[in-house]
């Protein structure tokens, strides 16, 4: 049983790497096992020292955004991905420094896994091996092994934080995703159905627990991996990752980022979170066009936000209310895509003649063909 639970721990555990910033403000990785690309690397400083600081409170497990420099709170975690990998990221400002001269050390894991809370309880304790030891890369890299090895490490173990309640923890809500925007809330469910580039931008941590509530509006696919917690709009590199990833929820705290709405090979919906405003991209309006199908997700939505809202239902925890909302919206976009999948059993193409047969509306047939095409059962 143990080098079972060994050989899965050894699977979520790709990387880690220490970052620290002197005290001109100058950052470097100091230290990297095994060792990293260029590229990675320079995402990871870019990402590891943002202003201000991404806290990760205990019960959020999620991360958050900006671009350059300093930190202004002394301990804090939080989430990014790069390529096909998570960034999982831990500073503490105040601890003692590893070496003289050192203002600020993170440390910096990379994994396949999506499991914030997982991290988040791993890293502390490896960062603190290394501050304590004198910044003796050995200490470390002992520890890190023996969880790689074991899936356990004093006070840790792996087993404790299984991958599928990942994605229903950290406080996040579908109702933080519906609330704000009302009825435009329709329009992030269809981006998301459709698999669309969505451009999120938000002024401070709240843009995390918004975003990793965003998957769960497709819960058929339980895809975490379009999510793109932390990027910065002035980083060619991570500008690239976004244009290979082609689908994404990517969080943005620079408000510059709004004009990516005029860009269409980076957004085709914009939510901006302060604004409580949901925009399409002019280039692609036509494939949101709402019909009766949509309508009726809508109204769902709201009622169900309106309903827990309400006096009556108050002392229901808000897990019991958004399982309600997940459940809702499952069924309801379940039914579409089984209507999807009878239309193209009968016609490969999903033509509009085949749509008219099963008394799919005119203004809906771009939608349901789009949907194929996001399901793989017809190619564009």
């Amino acid at each position: 049983q143990s080098s079972t639970r060994g050989k899965m721990a050894s699977t979520d555990l790709v990387a880690v790497a220490i970052l620290e910033e002197d005290s001109r403000g100058d950052v470097l990785c100091v230290w990297s096992y095994p060792s990293l690309d260029a590229a990675s690397e320079a995402v990871l400083l870019s990402r590891g020292f943002p202003t201000p600081a991404p806290i990760l409170p205990s019960s959020s497990g999620s991360g958050a955004p900006p671009s350059t420099s300093l930190a202004s709170a002394p301990t804090s975690s939080w989430v990014a991905r790069y390529r096909s990998l998570w960034q999982y990221f831990h500073r503490d400002s105040q601890a003692a420094a590893a070496e003289p001269g050192v203002k600020s050390v993170c440390i910096a894991l990379l994994s396949p896994v999506y499991n914030p809370e997982r991290f988040a309880a791993l890293l502390p304790p490896l960062l603190s091996s290394y501050i304590s030891s004198g910044g003796d890369a050995s200490v470390l890299l002992e520890k890190y092994l023996g969880a790689f090895a074991t899936g356990r490490m004093a006070g840790w173990r792996r087993d404790e934080f299984p991958n599928n309640q990942a994605l229903l923890a950290g406080g996040s809500l579908i109702k933080d995703v519906v609330e704000p925007f009302g009825l435009q809330a329709v329009i992030i469910w269809t981006a998301v159905l459709l698999k669309k580039r969505v451009v999120v931008v938000g002024e401070d941590t709240s843009i995390q627990r918004f975003l990793r509530a965003v998957p769960r509006l497709a819960w058929a696919r339980q895809n975490w991996s379009i999510l793109r917690p932390q990027v910065t709009l002035g980083s060619e590199l991570e500008m690239e990752d976004l244009s290979a990833a082609g689908v994404y929820v990517a969080g943005f705290t620079d408000m510059a980022a709004r004009s990516l709405i005029d860009q269409p090979q980076f957004c085709d919906v914009l939510v901006d979170l302060a604004a409580r405003q949901v925009t399409v991209a002019e280039s692609a309006k036509d494939d949101f066009r709402m019909g009766e199908m949509h309508k009726g997700v809508a109204a769902f939505m709201l009622q169900t936000v309106e309903s827990y809202s309400t006096a009556s239902v108050k002392s229901i925890p808000g897990a019991a209310a958004d399982n309600d909302m997940i459940k809702g919206i499952f069924q309801r976009t379940t039914k579409i895509i089984d209507l999807v999948k009878a239309v193209v059993a009968q016609d490969p193409a999903c033509s509009a003649a085949a749509l008219d047969a099963h008394k799919v509306p005119r203004s809906t047939h771009r939608f349901m063909y789009n949907l194929a095409v996001a399901e793989g059962l017809v190619n564009r």
